[in-house]
């Protein structure tokens, strides 16, 4: 398996590898947990009326680099050579955690919880004024 990952990453044998292997499963640990954060809040934080599509716009966004990313990497490789574009790309990878030490974000110590809709003149809030998923009678 080695020889067949040293042959596809480009990154040698030995001490390299070790550190490519190392540092790719911390990177796709990180962001599983972001992953599993970020969707949790997503779920507390946005009304449940709007949750789908909210969830849709992140996938449709999420998914849709997929491509334009494929092409960036074909071009970095291209223009600096495999090995030497999957270091970039482990270093920029690795360098993104390092938003994380804003002063901002670093002094924060809880998500924003959800927002509460405000009563309109009324008295019926925003949420109760959606217009329902399943209307009475429909099935």
């Amino acid at each position: 398996m080695a020889a067949s990952l040293s042959s596809g990453s480009g990154t040698g044998r030995g001490p390299r590898m070790a550190c490519y292997l190392i540092g790719s499963a911390l990177i796709a640990g990180g962001i599983a947990v972001a992953n599993v954060i970020a969707g949790s809040f997503r779920q507390e934080y946005c009304p449940p009326s709007l949750l789908g599509r909210v969830t849709a716009s992140m996938r449709f966004l999420a998914y849709g680099m997929i491509p334009l990313g494929a092409l960036l990497a074909g071009v970095l490789g291209t223009a600096v050579g495999v090995r030497n574009a999957l270091w970039v790309l482990q270093a920029l990878f690795a360098a993104a955690g390092l938003l994380l030490l804003t002063p901002r974000i670093r002094a924060t110590r809880q998500l924003p919880g959800a927002r509460r809709p405000e009563p309109s003149r009324s008295g019926i809030t925003t949420a109760a004024r959606v217009w329902p998923l399943r209307r009475p009678g429909c099935r």
